[in-house]
């Protein structure tokens, strides 16, 4: 087997595991239910976990500049450079976006805590930034590589990731703060703004 093919299947490999562990890291309310109190050191761990494999399917991803699947390997443009200046372009808003979301949610990215308090700043206005922050700058990395294989196989791949990880985590967040949740999540949009809601911008 050669290093192109067994990148391409480690690529695949790593975003199974990176979005089931997600998945797992999501739900500790839920999980606390079943395992008690040791659900949220569990579900801390899942979530190293899964950061661990999104960093490698990110590697695997790049290693696509020196050991492409030669069968799979289609250019988005016949100059590198347009899809480059369009990644640039939108990587702008949502690294400015991603850094807003990490600020306000604090340590929280990267372990669920059963103390967590309601958040405030940019997810008054939507729901999962940095979920959005994230998808785009994947986008991005699939434009910089001017790779078309990788940008179906991103969207494809985030088309299940993004949908799933928020039915798995609002319903966990609906269990640790209920009505105020719900209240939230009917005024703030998930991964876009609404474009009419109440003037409360205060907390869930």
């Amino acid at each position: 087997m050669s290093l192109a093919w067994l990148n391409l299947i480690l690529l695949l490999l790593s975003s199974i595991i990176c979005w089931f562990f997600y998945i797992q890291s999501a739900m500790p309310a839920i999980r606390a239910e079943k395992y008690g109190e040791k659900a949220w050191d569990d579900c801390k761990k899942y979530r190293r976990i899964a950061s661990f494999f999104m960093l490698i399917l990110i590697a695997n991803i790049t290693l696509w500049i020196w050991i492409p699947v030669p069968e799979l390997s289609w250019n988005i443009h016949s100059n590198p450079l347009i899809p480059q200046l369009l990644g640039i372009a939108i990587a702008i808003p949502f690294s400015i976006i991603l850094a807003f979301a990490l600020k306000d949610a604090g340590r929280e990215t990267f372990e669920p805590k059963q103390d967590t308090e309601l958040y405030d700043g940019i997810y008054n206005y939507i729901r999962h930034p940095q979920l959005l922050g994230r998808t785009g700058l994947t986008i991005v990395l699939t434009l910089w590589l001017n790779s078309i294989f990788l940008l179906i196989f991103a969207t494809i791949f985030l088309g299940i990731f993004v949908p799933t990880i928020i039915y798995f985590e609002e319903k966990d967040l609906i269990k640790r703060f209920g009505d105020s949740y719900i209240k939230y999540r009917e005024r703030t949009g998930a991964i876009f703004p609404k474009l009419h809601r109440s003037n409360e911008f205060h907390s869930w």
